[in-house]
């Protein structure tokens, strides 16, 4: 591009330089970014997995509607996001995946409906089931009528409404169990709590988006392999 816009040819080692410049004098803003994330009541969490060196490194992204945090460390798992510091000293709601790393912090969990709509078409497509396809509908929906309370200054939507969808959540997940049933549990196992409660959160409240793809976003800008990538921070 920039050749491009000015006829002039940049070397790959001339952006790296310019890239760890810029990281270093942007380490003051990003520990405030961090610092100010921790302290916020939801904060969506995702994970992409990045080249650094010719290695598979992961760059981890915490987000709110006006902050974004990157971090790239060696590992996917809890001692990344460890040593990231934000996930051990959280106490508000984290929205993420089902990656099972986020489920070991003591905060509140909401899960990610975007990620749910990518999976649900995947069933739709592959496996032409039709409680994916009305599952999908009605996050669709969902979302829609958090986003028209918030619009008009509520918090939350209205108690009959919330039953109604809550009661059509349960209807379809039970229509999906019936379609998939989970294999037997091995003897002697103990039975895993589900976690309906927190795919379900965005139809009780709105102090969080019920899409929640801010952060998928945020990693799709970064979802690229380079063996020239250095190891810098980057925050937005």
């Amino acid at each position: 591009m920039f050749e491009d816009l000015f006829s002039i040819p940049i070397s790959v080692g001339t952006l790296v330089n310019i890239n760890a410049s810029c990281a270093q004098r942007l380490t003051g803003i990003s520990e405030m970014i961090r610092d100010t994330i921790v302290g916020e009541p939801v904060v969506g969490f995702d994970e992409t997995g990045i080249g650094i060196g010719g290695q598979l490194w992961w760059l981890h992204v915490a987000s709110t509607d006006l902050l974004t945090y990157y971090a790239e460390h060696a590992k996917r798992g809890k001692q990344a996001t460890d040593d990231i510091g934000i996930l051990p000293d959280y106490t508000g709601m984290a929205l993420h995946d089902h990656w099972q790393s986020y489920f070991r912090y003591q905060c509140g969990h909401a899960l990610c409906n975007a990620h749910h709509l990518r999976e649900l078409t995947f069933i739709e497509e592959q496996y032409q089931q039709p409680w994916a396809i009305e599952l999908t509908e009605l996050l669709v929906t969902v979302n829609a009528a958090v986003d028209n309370a918030q619009e008009h200054g509520r918090r939350r939507l209205y108690g009959p409404e919330r039953r109604r969808f809550a009661a059509a959540y349960r209807s379809i997940i039970n229509a999906g169990l019936r379609a998939n049933p989970p294999p037997p549990a091995p003897p002697g196992s103990r039975k895993k709590r589900g976690r309906g409660s927190k795919a379900n959160r965005a139809i009780s409240c709105s102090g969080w988006p019920a899409g929640g793809d801010r952060c998928s976003r945020s990693c799709m800008t970064f979802g690229y392999r380079s063996p020239t990538t250095k190891r810098n921070g980057i925050c937005a």
